[in-house]
């Protein structure tokens, strides 16, 4: 009976480790996505300035310099929509 007992502790003792693991590892896999997500968001805002000063910058341009910096700026929304895909 005895033996019993410390065999099912062992049991239940290996368990507890292997949950702790898992969790161990879905943790730091959850940090690194947040992280991720942070760094994204950053980006995204980066580039909605970047679009934002463009716009600003090329209302006073002339129509040649108007039509490149729209090409630009449909560039740089696509390059945003994807990044916000990816989140």
């Amino acid at each position: 009976m005895r033996q019993l007992l410390i065999e099912k502790d062992g049991v239940t003792s290996k368990q507890k480790n292997e949950w702790a693991e898992i969790y161990g590892n879905m943790k730091r896999e959850t940090d690194g996505l947040k992280r991720d997500v942070r760094m994204l968001n950053k980006e995204n805002e980066r580039l909605v300035k970047q679009i934002e000063t463009t716009r600003s910058g090329s209302q006073g341009a002339n129509l040649r310099h108007t039509t490149n910096t729209n090409a630009n700026d449909i560039g740089v929304e696509k390059r945003l929509k994807k990044r916000e895909l990816e989140c």
